[in-house]
């Protein structure tokens, strides 16, 4: 399957690909009846650009939208994040999801002391005990402390295991020599991996056919 958009950005919105899900109502224990996807791959997603999720701008609904943007990296991570206040021994169990060992290794621990008051003085946080059993413990130099807390894992499960997450392939067959965006260097839209002379070609402000 194929989808083109033909629309300019700067006057309104273009779907190569457009798909449309119910939401179950209420959410919550509804979900258990089923989880629909608007567009759903059985295997990897690939992206040129940006991956972003829209929603009506708080601030002005009917007039404006929002994006956030996916974070990239050479990893797939997963991350977890919270709070935790330690206790009158200056320690706290952070517990972590019951399937995280099944999915992740190679953890990766930040910890940030929250404390807002007036006095001089600082507050250090370690890590005491690394993870084990799904959760890890946290100690401060003082009682009573709340910490922010980010744990970032490489993903480990089954599909990772047995097909892993490749940074730099070479090009192969018809892509060898060819851009996926040719635009971007300066090059003419016939040294596109996709090109297609009876195919649309949308430009950076304009839609043309060759």
């Amino acid at each position: 399957m194929w989808g083109h958009a033909l629309a300019n950005t700067a006057v309104g919105s273009g779907y190569g690909v457009y798909g449309s899900t119910a939401v179950p109502f209420g959410g919550g224990s509804n979900w258990n009846l089923g989880f629909p996807y608007a567009v759903f791959a059985n295997g990897n997603v690939g992206a040129s650009g940006t991956k972003p999720f829209r929603i009506d701008h708080p601030a002005d609904p009917l007039n404006k939208y929002l994006f956030h943007y996916s974070s990239e990296g050479p990893e797939p991570l997963n991350v977890y994040s919270g709070n935790a206040t330690t206790d009158a021994k200056g320690s706290a169990w952070v517990q972590l999801p019951d399937y995280f060992a099944e999915i992740n290794k190679d953890p990766r621990y930040q910890l940030t002391v929250i404390d807002d008051t007036a006095g001089p003085g600082f507050v250090q946080v370690k890590v005491a005990k690394k993870i084990k059993d799904n959760r890890f413990m946290i100690m401060t130099s003082a009682p009573g402390i709340e910490v922010s807390w980010r744990v970032e894992c490489v993903r480990n499960d089954l599909w990772m295991q047995k097909y892993g997450a490749p940074v730099e392939i070479d090009k192969q067959g018809r892509e060898k020599g060819k851009y996926q965006r040719p635009e971007l260097y300066g090059m003419p839209a016939s040294m596109g991996v996709d090109y297609d002379p009876n195919r649309p070609v949308v430009g950076a402000n304009n839609v043309s056919r060759h």
